[in-house]
């Protein structure tokens, strides 16, 4: 069953702490290359090669943490509304019947040569009163966060970004179960989802479908992971049969 026909299941959505492998797999493979050129100049072993493997080592310990122990979810659907945890802001439900549409964009952030660009992103737009509500904040919070990455103004709307890439996701996969609840459950009478999620008016169908958890979501990110450790490797191998 898919979980755009399965309306009355809760969907979590989780970082996918795979993220953490990618960055631990090139982490270790520049390290090694550090290494290899610290034989000719000792201050890029102690100064780069070593604290690289250490952060690797690091972030591949994180990574195994979140796979046993994944915390709560960034993002939650449910019959009655979205809940929504955004970094530096607290986290926030939002009723169906508030949302004013679904959509995808692009957009950039930053100035100039430094700028980063989001492609696809799902965009759920609610009114701008609803934004002050529940999720505005100061001008430092907003710095800290990254606000921009998070909230579009649009007109008299705010549009509340949701970026597939934290699941390691398909944008349909954010976008299309987003939208089929939203068209399905907006004109319903409002009301507050069960604390423990396990009771509705609407009714339960279901344990929770959880997603963003994947290790290798696509060959992409396999790519991304099995690359750099594969150079990584022979670097040390190398290294290793000429010590």
């Amino acid at each position: 069953m898919t979980i755009e026909r399965n309306l009355f299941r809760v969907v979590e959505y989780h970082a996918n702490p795979a993220r953490q492998l990618i960055g631990a797999a090139w982490m270790f493979c520049v390290g090694v290359v550090f290494l290899l050129i610290g034989r000719v100049e000792p201050r890029f072993a102690y100064f780069f090669g070593w604290p690289l493997l250490a952060a690797a080592a690091c972030f591949a310990a994180y990574f195994v943490w979140r796979k046993f122990f994944p915390g709560w979810p960034v993002l939650m659907l449910l019959p009655e509304g979205i809940i929504y945890r955004v970094r530096g802001v607290p986290q926030a439900f939002i009723p169906w019947q508030v949302v004013r549409g679904v959509d995808t964009i692009a957009f950039s952030v930053g100035h100039g040569k430094r700028e980063v660009r989001a492609e696809d992103v799902t965009v759920v737009s609610v009114p701008e009163g609803f934004y002050q509500t529940y999720f505005h904040v100061g001008s430092l919070r907003r710095a800290a966060s990254g606000w921009e990455w998070f909230f579009r103004p649009m007109g008299d709307l705010v549009g509340i970004a949701i970026h597939h890439e934290w699941f390691l996701l398909r944008p349909d996969e954010v976008r299309t179960p987003i939208e089929t609840r939203w068209l399905a459950f907006r004109d319903e009478e409002p009301a507050l989802p069960d604390p423990a999620l396990a009771g509705s008016r609407f009714g339960r169908q279901g344990g929770h479908l959880v997603l963003g958890i994947r290790i290798l979501a696509s060959r992409r990110d396999a790519a991304k992971i099995f690359g750099p450790v594969c150079v990584g490797l022979l670097v040390l191998a190398y290294l290793l049969g000429t010590a």
